[in-house]
């Protein structure tokens, strides 16, 4: 793919297996998408980073004014430090106080920007959904076989991001504090709880079945398998418990939930994404506070990593006040 020289942002988003790239120009189009392959020998940070910065160089007629960076985990934007990313597995334990910001001027002499993957899909979606005027606003993502659930948190208009950057790990908020092992190292972990790891481990359990994927499980729930049924009838309970605190403690006006897979697919896996939905639904009912989840609309959109890297270059063109 080469860009010509009216492309001013240029977004990747980093996921375990795949670089997400997209081009927004300055009036906000989205020029230009791809995803490559990130090969298998690639096992560092340094090397990722590397091969970003060789798209850069080999796939601009001009160098763009600006490239953006979207990493699922807790990223400190001020500094462009990646802190934390368990889910960029196989190779996440690597990914500890990357300096991804300092290392690409290095590598390309451009200004950058470097984001969590759900603030930079809220970059995306309030160009996208038609989200003017909401100033209170929860986006949550659910990331392929449930490896990664984050949040972007909105209040007053402006993304809220903490001391560090690590406002928004809704997916490492403990609902079973003896439950399952999670990625990040602890137990009962949202994530951990809708993984495809614990829906396999429950309906696999005793040999009934041979589940590894969503897909599968998602499979046995439209075949009217009880036992997977009540899996994702529980998956949707704990996500509904989960978005019940954030109703609690931030009396949003909108929650956007998405991502690949069952959970949210009402096309190719119906019976699936209806019993999760009606499972979260009426938990957010029984756990919020007063009547504030009836003033709270929750939608689901398309997320996934395209949304994320769109949004990085936004953000990036904004940042540089393009």
């Amino acid at each position: 793919m080469t860009l010509k020289r009216d492309t001013l942002a240029v977004g990747y988003a980093v996921t375990h297996e795949y670089l997400y790239v997209s081009s927004v120009m300055p009036d906000g189009l989205l020029k230009a998408k791809e995803r490559l392959k990130i090969p298998g020998d690639l096992q560092t940070p340094d090397q990722i980073v590397d091969m970003i910065a060789d798209h850069v160089t080999s796939s601009f007629d001009d160098s763009p004014s600006a490239i953006g960076v979207s990493v699922g985990g807790h990223v400190e934007h001020a500094k462009g430090l990646v802190r934390y990313a368990p889910d960029l597995a196989p190779h996440g334990r690597h990914w500890k106080n990357v300096d991804v910001s300092s290392q690409l001027q290095d590598r390309t002499g451009l200004p950058n920007y470097v984001d969590n993957d759900v603030n930079c899909m809220v970059s995306d979606l309030l160009t996208t959904e038609g989200l003017a005027g909401v100033n209170d606003l929860v986006v949550i993502y659910i990331a392929e076989e449930g490896h990664g659930l984050g949040s972007a948190l909105v209040a007053g208009g402006e993304i809220v991001r903490g001391s560090s950057g690590g406002a928004g790990e809704f997916g490492h908020v403990t609902i079973q504090p003896a439950g399952a092992r999670c990625r990040c190292g602890s137990r009962g972990c949202l994530e951990a709880l809708l993984s495809v790891e614990t829906l396999a481990r429950e309906i696999n359990w005793g040999g009934r079945h041979g589940v590894s994927t969503m897909a599968e499980a998602a499979s046995l729930v439209e075949g009217g398998v009880v036992v997977a049924q009540t899996a994702f009838r529980r998956a949707g309970r704990n996500f509904g418990q989960g978005l019940a605190v954030l109703v609690n403690l931030l009396n949003p006006e909108r929650i956007l939930v998405g991502g690949p897979g069952p959970y949210f697919s009402e096309v190719d896996w119906p019976s699936a994404n209806e019993l999760f939905q009606a499972e979260f639904e009426a938990a957010v009912a029984d756990y919020s506070f007063s009547d504030l989840q009836d003033g709270c609309k929750v939608d689901v959109v398309q997320l996934g990593p395209e949304t994320a890297a769109s949004g990085a270059a936004r953000m990036a063109l904004s940042r540089e006040g393009v």
